[in-house]
């Protein structure tokens, strides 16, 4: 991962690399984090995105929990890919979204 400035350069990175992840997975990501920058969180509505925002918030606490007590195991590719495809997570994801559309 390389620095990229604000401004025209940094939309436009963001604005590739959200081409590039829809051409191999069919859909944009629910969140984009920027490593300097913030996060972006893509929903279909502002109780979707308040969730998604939630959610990365949630993350971002169970993370320094793990990293406080000696460190973090992230996922493979293929075990997130795996996961990603399950139908019980299909399921819960249409739950969660669904919980924020009345």
């Amino acid at each position: 991962m390389t620095y990229v400035d604000p401004g025209l350069a940094l939309a436009r990175r963001v604005r590739d690399d959200l081409e590039a992840h829809v051409a191999r997975h069919g859909e944009p990501p629910k969140a984009i984090y920027l490593g300097n920058h913030g996060l972006f969180a893509l929903g279909r509505s502002v109780e979707h995105v308040l969730q998604i925002t939630a959610m990365a918030v949630k993350a971002s606490q169970v993370l320094a929990g793990a990293l406080a007590a000696g460190g973090a195991t992230p996922l493979s590719d293929a075990d997130a890919d795996r996961i990603d495809t399950r139908l019980d997570e299909h399921y819960r994801r249409g739950r969660l979204e669904g919980a924020g559309d009345g």
